[in-house]
């Protein structure tokens, strides 16, 4: 049994590396043929497709990992749910019915955010970008059927947005990964074909759409299988609104720590452009993905682990929190330092070698943002632990952070600190409290 359970986890974490391969690896192969297919105008709205994707994203406002950590309670047995903190009484066995109805919920939000968006974008969303198009000289109804189509696409996705929650709190952690490496390789690889054969921002809307569908179509017989578990149980009148009233708590403050966390981690590159131009935007730029992508491979171990640490917060197991922390940060820490190494003294020649236009950030600075990510990504682990027992109480500190940090970048370079400044101003702030703050809690809250 014991191996069988090393086995899944190991494929799952093979199956997560593919993943973020996939993810970061499909963008750079579509550069290239997206620089020579498509016009400089193309490709300026293309990315602004992209950023307004990314706005749209948002709108999740912490549910996806809010109905992820309650579906494992579920899954693990909790007879109900609370705002904070678990259930004293489990069951032996999964809460099938309780499941039921948290699913219940999950898809009735994700139905309305997905129709209020569409509108949204549909309206507001086809007049900005039909304008923009309009002022650089691109056909409007061509740029307009692009723009529904990825609209449409945009918005499917933030409806399925249930499936992985569902997926991850029921340990098919895997079965996850496996979507992603589809949607996001098969996108590179249609997106590609497309673009050969003439195709273009159309094409790119289609492609974007049709490999979202095939992940989603990859995974559906296990999804399925799980739906076919919850068939004769019913979900009582006032399901959703008591569900909706222990979800939305959590839910709303990870929200709140996300918005946080993009002024933490994103609005430097505003002030980057704004004040060093955008040369200099684009090395902090490549730095930047560079690192996060790197950050988020050494966090797939505490990442596949969600379900097993929401199980020992149900039974008060502090041991295996403590073991499962100390693991995931040994991991963490070998994982990023080894591959921060490379990147900070190979990073240069390596995109070089590729032909790219652009270099990373000057060796030293690259080290400070190696350092200043490597400390975020320790106490982002720290936080899974915490979260892990329903529970987030970071809200207020991720707040005053993100404003911190924002004043202080901004006002570093305005003083002609240079990027430098900009990166001691949110290693800063982040060192004063929140690096610190919350492994020392888990470290408290574990002992025996």
């Amino acid at each position: 049994m014991k191996i069988w359970m090393r086995a899944r986890r190991s494929g799952a974490m093979i199956a997560g590396f593919a993943a973020q391969a996939a993810q970061y690896g499909s963008a750079l192969l579509l550069l290239p043929m997206l620089f020579t297919r498509l016009s400089s105008e193309e490709i300026g709205i293309w990315y602004l497709f992209i950023t307004i994707q990314g706005l749209v994203l948002i709108a999740d406002f912490g549910f996806q990992p809010t109905f992820a950590r309650n579906i494992a309670l579920a899954h693990s047995g909790a007879s109900d749910l609370h705002t904070e903190g678990i259930s004293e009484a489990v069951h032996d066995e999964p809460n099938w019915g309780l499941l039921n109805e948290l699913l219940l919920v999950a898809r009735r939000i994700y139905f309305g955010l997905a129709a209020l968006l569409f509108l949204i974008l549909a309206t507001f969303g086809l007049w900005y970008v039909s304008s923009i198009a309009a002022k650089s000289g691109l056909d409007v109804g061509y740029v307009s059927r692009s723009w529904l189509i990825f609209s449409f696409g945009a918005c499917l996705g933030i409806y399925f947005q249930w499936i992985s929650p569902l997926l991850i709190g029921t340990d098919r952690v895997q079965t996850n990964y496996i979507y992603l490496i589809i949607a996001r390789g098969g996108f590179a690889l249609t997106g590609i074909i497309a673009l050969y054969f003439g195709g273009r921002l159309t094409a790119l809307a289609v492609a974007l759409v049709g490999a979202d569908l095939l992940g989603r179509l990859s995974v559906y017989p296990v999804v399925r299988s799980i739906l076919s578990r919850l068939h004769g149980f019913t979900i009582s009148p006032g399901a959703f609104r008591h569900l909706f009233a222990r979800v939305w708590p959590n839910a709303s403050r990870q929200g709140i720590v996300g918005i946080a966390s993009f002024l933490i981690l994103r609005y430097s590159s505003f002030v980057v452009a704004t004040f060093f131009g955008l040369e200099m935007m684009a090395s902090y730029g490549v730095s930047l993905q560079l690192m996060s992508a790197l950050q988020q491979i050494a966090l797939l171990p505490i990442t596949i682990l969600l379900p097993q640490l929401v199980a020992a917060q149900v039974r008060r197991d502090r041991q295996t929190l403590r073991r499962r922390w100390y693991n995931s940060m040994v991991a963490y820490a070998l994982l990023y330092c080894a591959g921060g190494l490379v990147l900070v003294i190979a990073g240069g020649p390596i995109i070089s070698a590729i032909g790219a236009n652009v270099a990373p950030l000057p060796r030293s600075l690259l080290l400070l943002l190696c350092v200043t990510m490597g400390l975020e990504g320790n106490h982002t682990l720290a936080a899974s632990i915490i979260v892990s027992g329903n529970r987030v109480p970071f809200t207020v500190p991720a707040v005053v952070s993100g404003i911190a940090v924002a004043v202080l970048a901004t006002s570093a370079a305005w003083a002609g600190l240079g990027v430098a400044g900009v990166l001691f101003a949110q290693g800063l702030v982040q060192l004063a409290y929140n690096n610190w703050k919350w492994p020392l809690l888990v470290y408290r809250e574990t002992r025996p």
